[in-house]
């Protein structure tokens, strides 16, 4: 899957006071690394997603997804956050992970699957919550979406 994610997408101890404002710095942070052509397009793709399900999966994660045709290269995003975020009714988070595909591509779901299924071993959480680098945790997530 190549560098569906990298050092620049990886941002640890952020602080955000709301779901709404996490998802609209994903967007801002895929326009500034040219990820996406529009940031309005990619922020309702992301808003629509939550609308139907909500993205937490448990264990303090949330995982927002979306498919637009704006994306230009498909990026998975991580925000380990320094406090903890109400997500929906039932959820406060400290993990996001990010998954932004061109809806051309069908990677998301293989990335969803990976991601997924990490995310339940507590040795990966935890290695994730305690890594001390955005190095660190990249070669943690590569480590993952590279698996066949």
């Amino acid at each position: 899957m190549g560098k569906i994610i990298d050092e620049n997408t990886i941002f640890l101890n952020k602080e955000f006071v709301s779901k709404e404002e996490a998802l609209k710095d994903i967007a801002e942070t895929a326009i500034a690394l040219q990820i996406v052509d529009s940031y309005a397009e990619i922020l309702q793709a992301l808003l629509q997603r939550e609308e139907m399900v909500p993205t937490a999966v448990g264990k303090g994660v949330a995982i927002p997804h979306c498919k637009s045709e704006v994306v230009k290269d498909s990026k998975v995003f991580l925000y380990r956050l320094s406090n903890e975020i109400k997500w929906d009714e039932e959820e406060k988070v400290t993990l996001i992970f990010a998954i932004i595909t061109n809806d051309q591509n069908s990677d998301h779901l293989s990335i969803l699957a990976k991601l997924s299924r990490n995310l339940l071993k507590e040795s990966f959480l935890t290695k994730i919550k305690n890594a001390s680098s955005t190095k660190e945790v990249y070669e943690l997530i590569n480590n993952i979406l590279v698996e066949v």
